[in-house]
């Protein structure tokens, strides 16, 4: 141990906490290079987790790897070591598969509190991003015993062409909490094609003023602040009593991008819809007991624009976008407008 690098490290936990954060510290099975023997690695989250045992953290033995024994080996090793702690898995992406492979080997493990999944970059392909992100986290929502989901790593935004955008971090947030997640995670800079390699931004903290992705630059990205417009619509919402009815919409198109997503309660007295490139969303409105006032919400900006029509409890019903764009439609019973 390097008391000196430990303890600078301690420091910064601590101020995250006091700023009322809890820090999620992946990694505990891969100290000082990656995948060591089994042994070194549960010693090290032995000590690690006592060192931090009085702050508010999670735990995650694997970062970006395929399902490995060893992240189970050391997951249980931290659950030993820690009662009142959160652990998880952080793992990689098997892109294109169907289902997310490796979080479904880690899911029925008794030391998992929560279910994450990266949906992942997948070198960019907007289709596979989209899948994942609707499909994946179905998936693990569904699974039984329940546990949270939550999308670690999607697309992150670095000011790419064609992906890595602005668009692809914020889209795929919103898909993600209306598909199931009970949780999201952005990120800003990476190297895709044409940005250097050793960029980072907010992830890796660059620290060179010169660069696109200076940390001091990325937190004043649109897509930024685009996370707290997401954070704050759902925020106030009894955002926990939605659950995924993408089944309800009746005009899906055959593109996964333009694929819409839709979240209702149980009950049918709150709906949000996500539009991602869509002229209008029409759903099965017997699904609600009760008729809802809609409104639009331009998650570019973060502000509520126009009012839709009222629903019908009965047949299909039609929303119509007020302009081009990303929409997110909010349904709620009229006196609470």
């Amino acid at each position: 141990w390097n008391p000196a690098y430990w303890q600078s490290f301690e420091q910064k936990v601590q101020r995250a906490n006091e700023a009322g954060r809890v820090v999620l510290l992946v990694g505990l099975m891969e100290p000082v290079k990656r995948y060591p023997e089994a042994d070194k690695a549960c010693l090290f989250a032995r000590n690690i987790i006592a060192r931090l045992y009085g702050n508010f953290m999670i735990f995650s033995p694997s970062f970006d790897s395929n399902f490995m024994p060893l992240a189970n080996d050391v997951g249980r090793v931290a659950r030993e070591a820690t009662a009142v702690h959160l652990l998880t898995q952080h793992p990689g992406t098997p892109s294109a598969e169907p289902t997310p492979t490796y979080s479904d080997r880690y899911y029925d493990e008794p030391y998992l509190d929560i279910a994450a999944v990266q949906t992942g970059h997948n070198g960019g392909r907007l289709d596979r991003c989209a899948h994942h992100a609707i499909e994946w986290i179905l998936h693990l929502y569904r699974h039984e015993p329940h546990k949270p989901v939550i999308n670690l790593e999607a697309m992150y935004d670095a000011h790419g062409e064609k992906a890595w955008r602005a668009v692809d971090a914020r889209s795929l947030g919103w898909r993600s909490w209306l598909s199931g997640a009970m949780g999201y995670t952005y990120g800003a800079g990476d190297a895709p094609p044409k940005v250097p390699q050793g960029s980072g931004a907010v992830w890796r903290w660059v620290t060179d003023p010169q660069k696109y992705d200076y940390w001091e630059k990325a937190l004043q990205w649109d897509s930024a602040f685009q996370m707290q417009y997401l954070h704050d619509f759902l925020a106030a919402l009894e955002w926990w009593r939605l659950e995924p009815a993408h089944d309800l919409i009746r005009n899906q198109p055959q593109d996964v991008t333009r694929r819409m997503v839709l979240a209702k309660t149980a009950v049918g007295d709150l709906a949000v819809a996500y539009l991602p490139d869509n002229e209008a969303i029409e759903m099965a409105a017997s699904a609600f007991p009760v008729a809802l006032a809609g409104r639009w919400f331009d998650p570019v900006q973060g502000v509520f624009t126009a009012t839709a029509a009222y629903t019908e409890n009965r047949g299909a019903y039609r929303f119509a976008a007020p302009a081009p764009g990303e929409w997110v439609l909010l349904l709620q019973p009229a006196q609470t407008r």
